[in-house]
C-alpha cells in the first residue's frame, strides 16, 4: 500500500475567523482555509497573471498604539507609585513593540494578492516580502512568468 505525501504549508497564517494555507503542488497552488469547515481554491499555475503586493500600514500603526498605550499606563501608573502594575504593563507594552521590530527587519509587512483570469485574491499568508519572493521564485522555476509589483498606496 502506497503513503500518500504529505503537502507542506509554502505558508500559514491565521486570524480570528480562520486559519489558512498556501500550498505549492506539482501543477497548482492550491490555498486552504477555515477551521471546522475548509475551502479550497485551486490556482493553476499556466492561469496565474499578475502577483502583486502593497504595505500594510493598518498592523504598523496598531502595533505602535498599543505600545504607547501601555507606556503611557506604565507612566500614570509610576507617578501613583504603583511599580508591581507598572511592570506589568511595560512587560505588556514590549509585546507589540517586539512585534513590530521583527515586521521591520523582516522588511515591513505585506498584502499580497493573486490575480487569474476569474479573479484576483488576497493571499493573507503571504505577509513578508521575503515570501512573495519565494513564490515569485517558484514560478519562476515552473516557467510562469506573471507581472509582479507594488501597488502604489491609495
Amino acid at each position: 500500500m502506497r503513503r500518500s505525501k504529505r503537502l507542506k504549508p509554502f505558508s500559514k497564517g491565521a486570524t480570528l475567523v480562520g486559519r489558512h494555507a498556501l500550498y505549492a503542488k506539482e501543477e497548482e497552488l492550491l490555498w486552504v482555509e477555515g477551521y471546522y469547515v475548509e475551502k479550497y481554491r485551486h490556482f493553476p499555475y499556466q492561469d496565474i497573471q499578475a502577483l502583486f503586493w502593497k504595505k500594510d500600514r493598518t498592523t504598523n500603526a496598531l502595533l505602535l498604539s498599543f505600545t504607547a498605550l501601555f507606556v503611557l499606563i506604565s507612566l500614570i501608573l509610576y507617578l501613583n507609585d504603583d511599580r508591581t502594575i507598572m511592570w506589568i504593563f511595560l512587560i505588556m507594552g514590549s509585546i507589540p513593540l517586539l512585534s513590530f521590530l521583527s515586521y521591520a527587519v523582516r522588511g515591513g509587512k505585506i498584502i499580497a494578492y493573486i490575480t487569474t483570469p476569474v479573479q484576483q485574491m488576497k493571499l493573507t499568508s503571504i505577509q513578508t516580502k521575503r515570501t512573495f519572493n519565494k513564490l515569485v521564485k517558484l514560478l519562476d522555476s515552473k516557467g510562469i512568468v506573471p507581472s509582479h509589483d507594488n501597488i502604489a498606496d491609495s
